[in-house]
């Protein structure tokens, strides 16, 4: 079975942080494409000129916060074959899941970095594009927010799994 379709029918705790991601993910989207209606190629471009500095500075952010988290989930693994504690499957599943969307949610940021970082000219041969591209910006945007969310979630989830461990005799609700 596909470890992504184990993990969200087997584990309660990781639906949450997937139907978060879905949900900032289409909340984004229709944010995005509520706002910025296409009427035109011309005014595609436009838009794309408007919302690349944001979108820059979002890639920027995402690159920074999951290359940190995807390092420190590697310092959490090897303390956690020190702990005393033994750790269930959810665990590591979770870890798992966490680092898969880390580095997937990384590496879309950069690309839609690099797409980014291609100039936008008034070639005349290039103005049907804008439209598309528009459209890829605004996917990808609303993807990595909605994946850094869900690892957002997830961590959490994790962490409150953790102090359950640490603390057996108080539970925290998540």
């Amino acid at each position: 079975m596909n470890p992504i379709k184990q993990l969200i029918l087997y584990i309660p705790h990781a639906k949450l942080a997937f139907f978060s991601a879905v949900i900032v993910t289409v909340g984004s989207l229709l944010g995005f494409i509520g706002v910025g209606q296409i009427y035109s190629d011309i005014h595609a471009r436009a838009l794309l000129e408007a919302m690349a500095p944001t979108v820059r500075t979002l890639c920027f952010a995402i690159i920074t916060s999951m290359s940190t988290i995807v390092s420190l989930l590697l310092t959490l693994i090897g303390l956690s074959r020190r702990w005393d504690h033994e750790f269930d499957q959810e665990f590591y599943i979770f870890l798992r899941l966490i680092t898969t969307i880390g580095g997937m949610t990384l590496s879309i940021a950069a690309l839609l970095l690099l797409f980014l970082s291609i100039p936008l000219t008034e070639n005349q041969q290039l103005q049907t594009w804008f439209g598309i591209a528009y459209y890829i910006v605004v996917f990808a945007s609303s993807f990595i927010t909605g994946a850094t969310i869900s690892v957002i979630v997830a961590l959490y989830q994790m962490i409150m799994g953790l102090i359950d461990m640490v603390t057996p005799t108080e539970k925290t609700e998540p």
